[in-house]
């Protein structure tokens, strides 16, 4: 909260001023009337110092909400870490990036979309992207509506063009897919967000495939993450 000038108290409770940029403290007038009685004028003459002191400290105790508007801009400019229950994901260590042009007839932008992670766990393949738009209106969108209303635009799949297979994410027995909802969190320009997907583990022994989605262009040869497993060993299992 700013405050632009400051007034003093009767009873001699000082002022209190909450971070104000550039705001100075007002020493006595030293052409203001005389008064007879010295004590008196010399008194209030120290109890004005003291608010004076008193205003310049509080000021001092925290930033102004200039400075705090450039860190909001600053923050908003290098994108939003998104927070998970894996902790906090930084757009900017995504392994590989691509950029394309939002396909909306209402939003005049681009995203850029982030592969951080392809990693088998126990029988299955978990892929984690982010999504990062910059467009120039004052809103929030879902990945629906960043992507013209239209969800399947922003939902990756699997390719292995080796040996012509398709992987998309797994179901549910509701037909519920294991993917983060493309019609829930909004996100203004410059904010990221985390999009989990989980796969059948390949069948086939590859070490790498590539990942899409509709709107954007392929990340070609991924090195799939296979941890303790190996590829020839779930080509085993499956037999």
């Amino acid at each position: 909260m700013n405050t632009a000038g400051h007034s003093l108290l009767s009873g001699g409770i000082g002022l209190i001023a909450v971070a104000a940029l550039g705001l100075t403290g007002c020493s006595p007038d030293q052409e203001s009337a005389q008064f007879e009685d010295t004590e008196t004028a010399s008194a209030q003459e120290a109890e004005a110092q003291e608010d004076t002191s008193t205003e310049e400290e509080t000021d001092n105790d925290g930033p102004s909400d200039a400075e705090e508007a450039d860190d909001a801009e600053e923050q908003a400019a290098e994108g939003t870490a998104v927070q998970t229950s894996e902790g906090p994901i930084d757009p900017d260590d995504a392994l590989h990036t691509v950029e394309y042009s939002l396909p909306s007839t209402n939003i005049d932008g681009t995203m850029t979309l982030g592969l951080h992670r392809l990693q088998v766990r126990d029988n299955t393949l978990e892929l984690l992207l982010t999504f990062t738009p910059e467009f120039d209106q004052h809103d929030t969108h879902t990945l629906y509506g960043l992507h013209g209303n239209n969800g399947a635009l922003a939902k990756p799949a699997l390719f292995d063009r080796e040996n012509l297979k398709q992987y998309s994410s797994l179901r549910s027995d509701r037909g519920v897919a294991w993917e983060t909802d493309v019609v829930g969190p909004r996100v203004a320009s410059g904010e990221s967000i985390a999009f989990w997907a989980t796969f059948a583990v390949p069948e086939d022994d590859i070490d790498t495939i590539n990942v899409g989605i509709p709107a954007a262009p392929e990340f070609e040869d991924v090195e799939i993450d296979w941890g303790e497993a190996e590829p020839a060993e779930a080509g085993d299992e499956d037999q």
